[in-house]
């Protein structure tokens, strides 16, 4: 399947995008976004495999309950779901240009409500780049 945004995506709809074969954001004059849940702002390692192939699917885990037949994970390991909260992940932005789309990716901490400007711009974290977007 073929997935696009056109608008804003948040929570579940991020992970039902990632699901597709390809992912995209529309075309148009709207600023495109996409929020991608996380329990902690991921490390530059972290988000060079987080949303690829099977790796996003384990990034879905973090926010599901444990199952019976679920392997256990390390406790050190794990995230807590307790630290997750609206509006709180990783945020991936297309915004229109005279020039051509202008791609941003910010580290919101969830006390910023819907304001993403007060999120944290991250460098060096293109979207296509980290699996988010494919071309």
């Amino acid at each position: 399947m073929q997935t696009e945004i056109r608008g804003q995506c948040m929570a579940a709809c991020a992970y039902a995008f990632l699901a597709g074969k390809t992912h995209r954001f529309g075309y148009g004059f709207q600023v495109n976004g996409i929020l991608l849940p996380v329990a902690a702002r991921p490390t530059a390692a972290e988000l060079a495999v987080r949303w690829r192939g099977d790796e996003s699917h384990k990034t879905l885990a973090e926010f599901t309950p444990a199952t019976a037949t679920a392997k256990p994970i390390e406790a050190s390991a794990a995230p807590t779901k307790d630290n997750w909260q609206p509006d709180h992940g990783m945020l991936f932005t297309a915004s229109p240009t005279l020039f051509g789309r202008i791609y941003n990716a910010y580290y919101c901490d969830g006390t910023q409500g819907r304001d993403f400007s007060k999120c944290e711009r991250l460098s060096d974290a293109d979207p296509y780049k980290l699996g988010v977007l494919t071309p």
